[in-house]
């Protein structure tokens, strides 16, 4: 009776410590963009350093690293411009913190003009950053062209997820980034251009929504580990694509079609010029 007594004691003794405890509020999304945003219209100078300044803070108080970007974006990637890609700002100023991160790269407060992200814009060619990760977080509703070369040379980034309201991925969009091994593509897409996803190394599978209308040549061509194609379809003749569109991806052999009228045509063993020896509803 008195350990049960002593249990209560303690227990309301508890109750009215943590009732005496003046919780701070959690900031408002505005408010991190306000201490955080980085306006991209800048000099580059500018960028990078209010980028290596923020790393810094944000990481002190949240305990992760972001990049939040605001404002309009300039021209990118030609010796007119004169201007880095963003992405290549953000690996240099990450670089100077001298320790292994993953870092999310914050595009929904962009003023994307005409909902394009502009090219070269997020390219790379940049490869001597191996501690660096660097994750996209994309607005669900600003974005409807992805234009050419405008991700192209990635090193730093594993995973592609575009929203919905995509509609366009321009030739060579994601040429060359060795470091992605996973894209999943909106369900509002419509057309991906010629070279749009060519020579990804380490690519293994890829989801093409029934949205899509056409394909550019060799769009997933030389693209060595992928194995897998997922296509959201009914048939494998809603899609006009261009000749070689998975060109010397020879390991690409298995192609997934959970929604095929008929997943037993013989058509889907030659979709988009492949050649897929198992066609499935799912594995």
């Amino acid at each position: 009776m008195i350990k049960k007594s002593l249990l209560i004691l303690i227990s309301l003794f508890i109750l009215l410590s943590c009732s005496n405890k003046v919780i701070a509020p959690l900031e408002s999304e505005e408010v991190l963009i306000e201490k955080y945003g980085i306006d991209i219209s800048q000099k580059d100078i500018e960028i990078s350093k209010q980028l290596e300044q923020n790393l810094k803070a944000y990481f002190q108080e949240k305990g992760s690293y972001r990049v939040i970007f605001t404002g309009t974006p300039k021209d990118y990637g030609t010796e007119q411009s004169g201007n880095k890609s963003l992405y290549v700002l953000t690996l240099e100023a990450a670089s100077k913190l001298n320790i292994a991160m993953n870092i999310e790269l914050d595009l929904k407060n962009i003023n994307f003009q005409d909902g394009t992200i502009k090219a070269f814009m997020f390219s790379s060619f940049v490869d001597k950053y191996k501690n660096i990760v660097i994750n996209f977080s994309f607005p669900e509703n600003k974005i409807r062209t992805i234009e050419k070369s405008a991700f192209n040379a990635l090193c730093n980034t594993k995973e592609i997820t575009l929203p919905d309201s995509v509609i366009a991925i321009k030739e060579g969009a994601f040429t060359y980034s060795p470091s992605i091994e996973r894209v999943t593509l909106g369900n509002g897409l419509q057309e991906i251009g010629a070279l749009a996803f060519m020579g990804i190394d380490n690519l293994k599978e890829i989801t093409i929504p029934d949205s899509v209308k056409s394909i550019g040549t060799q769009a997933f061509g030389y693209s060595p580990q992928l194995t897998t194609l997922t296509y959201l379809g009914t048939s494998p003749n809603n899609i006009n694509y261009e000749q070689d569109v998975f060109l010397l991806s020879t390991k690409l052999t298995t192609l997934i079609v959970p929604n095929a009228i008929n997943e037993y045509d013989s058509t889907w063993k030659t979709f988009l010029g492949g050649k897929f020896t198992t066609v499935t509803k799912g594995l």
